[in-house]
């Protein structure tokens, strides 16, 4: 024992005596004008002894010059360290730099981060300060919050396409402190040095996650005229659509029911007009959005693949304004303004076609191949939003939301024995939203925001049959409805962030959700001498006769979510979401954790892992997979089991140089409880037990992403690539094996680019291609599978892919902001097919597979003018 000791002790000083010698090494340094981290990193290079740092300790706008001779490591590196709070420990023949631990006070700064022109909060501003190396982003509300020690401190604030300001504070206590940015029509490109650049990734640890604002919205090509939200989410890595966005978005392998659509904090249901070539979203009323395809933070639930989460404006707190659009497709106008002087705004925009017969075409070729003689369709949008703020501490909001669209046509006279029978469509649907949103700060440390929520989605489907006799003496009319769907929500939700540190930000909340879900399906069958002895004065006289299911639900959750930096290199997303839903006959729960992970491996690369489980206990029933405004939806039951999802995904991001950026994703997903109609059967005929009919399986999508991105005032864009695979399996179809999915598409290639060529000029491009997907073969309005058993979607249709491009012309006169766009969208008139359909020839008696192209090459040109 006694030999063990004196070895041990042996260690101990022959280890001290070494690690000593490594700072009594002498050398020759000089350096001019270079960072503390350049330095160190010259040092370490002429000793050739390792110095272990993080940026973050120093202040990238202190310099050292340096000429000594002859001196110790020790000794240099004092002089380097001057005027820091960095001591030295030497390690295992190398050398580390840490801050030295102090009981100096500190004190929080907050509050809110707004648009100086007009006093809107911006989301994700970051706020910095260099000193300690410490920041943080505002929230989707405005507000930030962060610690400093006391003393002098200066606090950096920047956000894209605004000018960054600074203040230098000398904190005794804690402050609220409001930030106002300016808006910037600078082309010169932003600088980021390695430092800034360090903190101003923190919030891209999510992997999958882009953030999206106005500017960029507007700057995207657009079709028709209209800039669309959606559209441009196309352009990211992961997500897939049909041609021309028929058939929604599925991201990762998912369907698009798997999408949450959030509007003010709102899901909605059907978030397409013409079919999904467009959103409801109008550019106009979008102050933010952010689009998640993986790493899901907990306070997102109730979908299995992705989250597009939509902030509108909060209207002019300084002035009254207003903008008026006009172009191909339609018109559009804004007025905003503030209330009780500048405590409040208020904002009303709206937009609507007006060359309804040239879309309907479009439509019509959704659901016939007949020639109608006469056919219209058109939306319109509505955005409403009031906010008052009642004190430093409280602001109420108050938004609302309406739109929809109709489709009308009318099909031939067809000679029937001795009558002609007319037939006349009618299609409406629409979305009504309403959500009161509090704000409330409770102090430095702890914001809350409580919100009320209302949201309908209506789809009503009208077939009107007119006959008249061939002697023109006896006519009769009587109508007929198809079907129609009802999801009414009522929702109250409470989100809570809390920073109890400079290292820790905490959020938590809950919510409580009541779906009322009536599809109403009717079993009337328009041969029976029955049904064509109804006579009907009025559409509520038939509506008497509907009868359908009625579904009531309420589904509630709890969520923790913490994101917890325990080193100046980590950076972890945590947290868990409890959720539940309890139908008439049965109730389930799930837990659904959550976990994303950064690090930074060295100064421009890190490394990025996450984790997730979702649960959704809504399903979309769809007879075509084109994403028709049709489709039922489902709560789920002791039948239908609510859907669950595994998702892994790893990454790795890397910036070369300033203003680049280059990242790789790995994902995989696994789903399960996914219900389908099974082939042949539609609503009508699957009315009396829908539930029960419904085949259940499972699905995977697994895949790669690559993107590399430019960033800055003067031009930015990227280029992605993702290779991915999606399949599904049910028992009782394709002989119970995996076939791939609808919407798998092996390889995509995503091309944006924006430049600014004056301060009047820029141009917008992008280009987009997609490898084949299966075939999608529909009749009527029915899914058709022609595949032998055990080769389900087997068969590929071809590759998808179009360029658009855009040049805007902004000027600012004493009459206001002119701004003219000009636009081509599918600049070299790629046919793209968006499905097939199966026609029979009463001629030959043979069936045949016909494309169906929705967009050809359409021109663009619209002007508005911002007062």
């Amino acid at each position: 024992m006694r030999n063990f000791v004196c070895l041990f002790f042996l260690i101990l000083w022959v280890h001290s005596a070494w690690s000593q010698d490594i700072l009594d090494q002498t050398l020759d340094f000089s350096v001019h004008e270079q960072s503390i981290p350049d330095c160190l990193q010259l040092l370490a290079q002429q000793s050739g002894i390792p110095i272990a740092f993080s940026s973050r300790f120093f202040d990238s706008g202190t310099t050292r010059s340096l000429d000594l001779q002859h001196q110790s490591l020790g000794s240099i590196l004092e002089k380097i360290l001057e005027g820091t709070e960095i001591a030295v420990k030497s390690r295992n023949g190398g050398i580390v730099l840490y801050r030295k631990k102090t009981t100096q006070q500190q004190y929080w700064i907050s509050g809110y981060v707004t648009d100086a022109e007009s006093g809107e909060r911006i989301t994700g501003a970051t706020i910095y300060s260099p000193t300690p190396g410490i920041g943080t982003h505002s929230n989707e509300y405005g507000f930030y919050s962060m610690k400093l020690p006391a003393g002098p401190a200066l606090v950096i604030v920047s956000y894209v396409g605004t000018q960054r300001d600074s203040l230098q504070l000398a904190l005794a206590q804690n402050q609220s402190i409001h930030w106002e940015l300016q808006q910037t029509l600078s082309m010169e490109e932003v600088v980021i040095n390695q430092h800034s650049e360090d903190f101003s990734h923190h919030q891209d640890y999510q992997i999958g996650m882009r953030s999206i604002n106005k500017r960029q919205l507007l700057a995207a090509p657009d079709l028709m005229g209209e800039e669309d939200l959606v559209q441009h989410v196309r352009l990211h890595p992961g997500i897939q659509s049909g041609a021309d966005g028929i058939g929604g978005l599925h991201v990762r392998g998912g369907n698009n029911s798997q999408n949450l659509l959030l509007l003010d904090g709102v899901p909605v249901y059907n978030a397409s007009h013409l079919i999904g070539v467009f959103s409801i979203f109008n550019a106009s009323a979008i102050r933010h959005a952010k689009v998640l395809t993986g790493g899901f933070p907990a306070r997102y639930g109730g979908r299995l693949s992705s989250v597009l989460d939509i902030h509108t404006r909060e209207g002019n707190q300084k002035k009254w304004g207003g903008e008026l659009g006009i172009g191909l497709l339609g018109s559009k106008a804004t007025i905003e303004g503030p209330l009780l002087g500048g405590k409040g705004a208020v904002l009303l925009t709206g937009r609507t076609t007006w060359i309804d017969e040239f879309l309907a075409p479009s439509v019509v070729k959704v659901f016939t191949d007949e020639e109608v003689p006469f056919s219209t369709f058109g939306f319109y949008d509505l955005n409403s939003k009031i906010n008052v703020s009642f004190s430093p501490s409280n602001r109420l909001y108050l938004s609302l939301y309406q739109g929809g669209d109709s489709f009308f046509l009318e099909r031939d006279s067809v000679k029937i024995e001795d009558f002609f029978q007319s037939q006349e469509s009618e299609l409406n649907w629409g979305n009504r939203i309403a959500s009161l949103r509090w704000n409330h700060i409770f102090g430095p440390q702890l914001f809350s925001n409580l919100t009320l929520t209302y949201s309908r989605y209506q789809f009503h489907n009208a077939e009107f049959f007119r006959k008249l006799s061939t002697d023109s003496v006896d006519e009769k009319e009587f109508f007929f409805e198809g079907y129609e769907s009802d999801i009414q929500d009522w929702a109250a939700k409470m989100d809570v962030h809390y920073y109890p540190s400079s290292r820790h930000n905490l959020r938590f909340g809950g919510g409580l959700t009541r779906h009322h879900i009536t599809p109403k399906l009717t079993l009337l069958d328009d041969e029976t001498e029955e049904f064509l002895s109804y006579q009907f004065d009025s559409i509520d006289d038939f509506e008497s006769l509907i009868n359908g299911p009625e579904y009531r639900s309420y589904e509630t959750f709890l969520y923790l979510e913490e994101v917890y930096q325990p080193q100046a290199r980590w950076y972890l997303n945590v947290g868990s979401r409890f959720s539940a839903f309890l139908n008439d006959d049965k109730a389930y729960a799930f837990l659904e954790p959550r976990i994303s992970i950064r690090h930074s491996l060295r100064p421009r690369l890190f490394a990025r892992l996450g984790i997730s489980r979702m649960v959704q206990y809504l399903h979309q029933i769809s007879n075509t997979n084109l994403n028709l405004p049709n489709d039922v939806w489902l709560p789920s039951s002791a039948s239908v089991a609510p859907q669950r999802s595994w998702q892994w995904e790893a990454g790795i991001q890397y910036s070369p140089a300033d203003q680049w950026q280059l990242s790789f994703d790995l994902y995989y997903k696994r789903m399960n409880h996914l219900h389908v109609l099974p082939p042949f059967i539609n609503y009508q005929e699957a009315a009396d037990n829908l539930e029960e009919v419904l085949y259940e399986g499972s699905g995977d999508g697994y895949g790669f992403e690559c993107v590399i991105e430019k960033k800055g005032n003067r031009t930015h864009g990227w280029l992605s690539y993702g290779l991915g695979k999606a399949n599904r399996q049910f028992e009782d179809e394709n002989l119970g094996l995996p076939y791939p999915y609808q919407f798998d598409r092996r390889h995509q290639i995503n091309l944006a680019f924006f430049h600014k060529f004056s301060s009047t000029l820029s141009m917008s491009t992008s280009w987009t291609y997609a490898s084949a997907n299966p075939l999608l073969i529909v009749e009527g309005e029915e899914r058709v599978n022609i595949f032998e058993p055990g080769f389900k979607n087997s068969e590929r249709s071809f590759p998808y892919h179009h360029l658009d491009v855009g040049l805007v012309y902004e000027r600012n006169t004493s009459f206001g902001q002119h701004r003219i766009k000009l636009g081509v969208y599918n600049l070299y008139n790629r046919r793209n097919i968006a499905f097939h359909r199966l026609s029979y020839s009463p001629f030959t008696e043979e069936e045949s597979l016909s494309p169906v192209n929705i967009m050809p090459i359409l021109p663009s040109l619209s002007y508005s003018l911002k007062l």
